[in-house]
């Protein structure tokens, strides 16, 4: 039976060698706490991505029942219910990929020694986590909207449908 061991401190017999064993054993414990860090936050960000697939697809798949029950004038009863789950996925989504670009961001700070996870914020990290939430909150509206007589709300209804799929 192996037994883990663990990185005690210990008391040495001189003193100048204690100094330098215990400065290797405190750098040694930093490194292990850096690497436990690491790997926790490369866990949550595998996590966190998996949890945006399934969102994004359960508001595929209701994207696609709505827009059938709609052509086919199934029942007005389905879309009261479908379209609100469709929005609460889309702000679900839109907190999972700002959630995800933090981690992300506090990811790389770790790695590269970085004290504070906010120093490696750029302008362009910032620009593409805007426009992934643009394209992410693209949905149809969740009420039922009377239709005009030139068809102008439909039309929308449709351009903010197709992109969601």
């Amino acid at each position: 039976m192996v037994i883990p061991m663990e990185l005690v401190e210990f008391a040495p017999m001189s003193r100048p060698r204690h100094k330098k064993i215990s400065d290797g054993i405190k750098s040694i414990l930093k490194i292990k706490r850096t690497l436990i860090e690491r790997k926790e936050l490369h866990f949550r960000c595998c996590r966190v991505n998996d949890m945006m697939c399934i969102i994004a697809l359960f508001g595929l798949v209701l994207m696609i029942i709505d827009t059938e029950f709609r052509l086919n004038e199934i029942s007005k009863m389905s879309v009261i219910i479908i379209r609100p789950l469709i929005s609460i996925s889309t702000v679900i989504l839109i907190g999972l990929v700002v959630y995800y670009r933090i981690l992300d961001s506090r990811l790389y700070a770790t790695n590269n020694h970085i004290a504070d996870w906010r120093v490696t914020l750029t302008v362009r990290d910032l620009l593409m986590t805007i426009c992934e939430v643009i394209v992410c909150s693209i949905h149809p509206f969740p009420y039922i909207v009377k239709s005009s007589s030139f068809g102008g709300v439909v039309w929308l209804e449709m351009v903010l449908t197709l992109p969601s799929k």
